[in-house]
């Protein structure tokens, strides 16, 4: 899965790449998703929901950047993240 990390991305905020040569996984429509290589993606703020599109559109791996708490109390936590991933 892609880094859970902030992207900067054109337009809406929403990318998908699918059969744009860069990236070999199936379209995904999350906040500032972006495919930096074959391998490695970058996303803005993912919530536990997103964990299943992410794992049905092929990613294995997520890496949280973001502290809890940072964004207040709505932010989904690291363990609310790794349980809808797992």
């Amino acid at each position: 899965m892609p880094s859970q990390d902030h992207a900067s991305h054109a337009g809406d905020g929403h990318a998908s790449h699918d059969g744009d040569g860069r990236s070999p996984y199936k379209a995904v429509n999350l906040p500032f998703f972006a495919a930096l290589d074959q391998s490695l993606a970058v996303a803005g703020q993912l919530n536990p929901e997103d964990m299943a599109a992410l794992r049905a559109a092929g990613f294995v791996s997520v890496i949280n950047n973001r502290p809890d708490g940072e964004d207040g109390p709505n932010q989904p936590t690291s363990r609310q993240m790794q349980a809808a991933a797992e």
